[in-house]
């Protein structure tokens, strides 16, 4: 993983923005969106949201803390778009893997980055 992914593995829940990225690496967001884009095929933005659903994922899974809490917890604005975000990834709203887990005794495996 290059330093860029590094660091967005270790600090996504408090990313703001590519302006915090390209202050920490010293590097314009033009040339740090085409570095990102190149090393993983997709932008730096879906990469922080996949693994923002990622632990979400599991916090749907695994507690029972409120859908918008969880939404705050990894950095949603608001829980209609934590949960477009989480649909668009995992395919199901996190209201509908909870509950499927629940009656199904079943976790729903986490994806690849």
């Amino acid at each position: 993983m290059s330093p860029i992914g590094s660091y967005l593995q270790k600090n996504y829940l408090n990313i703001q923005g590519l302006d915090e990225l390209t202050e920490h690496f010293r590097i314009t967001k033009s040339h740090l969106c085409h570095l990102f884009k190149k090393q993983t095929g997709m932008s730096v933005l879906q990469y922080v949201h996949r693994l923002k659903i990622q632990h979400a994922c599991h916090l749907v899974q695994e507690t029972n803390i409120p859908m918008s809490e969880i939404s705050s917890m990894c950095g949603f604005g608001t829980v209609r778009y934590f949960n477009k975000t989480f649909k668009s990834i995992i395919g199901y709203t996190p209201m509908y893997i909870r509950q499927y887990v629940k009656s199904n005794k079943i976790y729903v495996r986490e994806f690849d980055i």
